[in-house]
């Protein structure tokens, strides 16, 4: 008797398990085609800039546009917008069977008040173009934004992440991730000469000098080079790089060239004394020399970022070029159409 019910049992189980997973099966199928069919677009649009570049201590001020190609009746409960700063570290090459490790830390969350205009709840969203305000103060501890080109170089990014909270708990949220850069505003700094020197093993020396230790992005510096070659050995070039210097916690140091050039009439100089004064530019997006520490729930990271210049001769033979280091401090200066609120 046990047998004979044990049949039907396991039968009339696997119908409910049956029906069961044909529920399932529907109910991830509508949650997908509700996020997949998502006929709109989101945008950052910030008029009074028309760029996204903002300075520490201003204010950011936008619209986010919601553009709604779907007739249907789509509702949002509400809009959640958050600034998010990261700073994303590349770590060094092992071995090249290994990706680099890239970790990223949050270390900045402030939240975004973003003002749909009459409405209160859950509200409609017509079909069309929708455009909603919002507006923040950007803290003046803030650092600058630091993107280089080099993709094994760290960096410090901003976003604006916006979520579109759906009404219908079966709809998957719109997001959207607006960026903007951030620049640091730079105090008055006093300017001091700087100047070093040397000699490599064969007695040639060489000394450089820079008048002024700082300058603000977008503009040039000025340095004096002299090389005496008493011996009149042939002197290959003479070069100067604008060296950005990133350290991490006191020991990761990372470098990035900004500018690099070979000083005019130094190539296969045979001469007893070179003497010459040139200028280097200085890239407009080179963020300004700053400390900060990045604190974050998993981690805490003391990032520094500072300049010099390297004035290198390249002499034939080994270990015979000589190499001077000049510290220069670059900073940011807010453009006088761009007024500080």
């Amino acid at each position: 008797m046990k047998n004979q019910n044990w049949f039907p049992c396991l039968f009339s189980n696997g119908i409910c398990l049956f029906r069961i997973n044909i529920f399932q099966y529907l109910l991830l199928t509508l949650v997908l085609l509700s996020a997949t069919s998502d006929g709109s677009s989101r945008t950052c649009r910030f008029p009074k800039n028309n760029h996204n570049v903002f300075w520490t201590g201003g204010i950011v001020s936008g619209f986010i546009d919601f553009v709604n190609d779907d007739e249907s009746r789509l509702k949002l409960e509400r809009i959640n917008a958050e600034l998010i700063g990261e700073f994303v570290q590349v770590g060094k090459k092992i071995n090249d069977s290994l990706p680099r490790n890239i970790s990223r830390v949050k270390f900045h969350t402030e939240r975004v008040l973003v003002h749909p205009i009459g409405t209160q709840g859950n509200f409609r969203v017509p079909y069309g173009t929708n455009s909603w305000p919002f507006r923040f103060q950007l803290g003046t501890n803030l650092p600058p934004s630091l993107n280089n080109n080099d993709p094994y170089m760290s960096s410090i990014h901003y976003f604006i992440h916006i979520t579109f909270v759906r009404r219908e708990w079966y709809n998957l949220n719109f997001e959207s991730k607006c960026p903007i850069v951030v620049k640091h505003l730079s105090p008055s700094v006093n300017a001091q000469k700087v100047e070093a020197k040397d000699k490599n093993r064969k007695g040639i020396r060489m000394h450089a000098v820079l008048p002024e230790n700082f300058v603000t992005a977008g503009n040039y510096f000025s340095f004096e080079v002299d090389f005496y070659n008493d011996k009149r050995s042939t002197l290959k070039i003479i070069t100067a790089t604008l060296i950005q210097n990133q350290q991490l916690n006191s020991e990761e140091n990372n470098l990035f060239v900004l500018q690099k050039q070979v000083l005019q009439n130094t190539q296969d100089f045979k001469g007893k004394r070179f003497n010459g004064i040139f200028r280097m530019d200085v890239p407009h997006t080179a963020p300004a020399a700053f400390t900060y520490q990045l604190t974050s729930n998993y981690a805490k990271k003391h990032l520094a970022v500072n300049y010099y210049v390297l004035i290198e001769a390249h002499l034939p033979g080994f270990f015979t070029n000589i190499n001077l280091i000049l510290p220069i401090t670059i900073t940011n200066a807010m453009p006088k159409t761009n007024l500080r609120i």
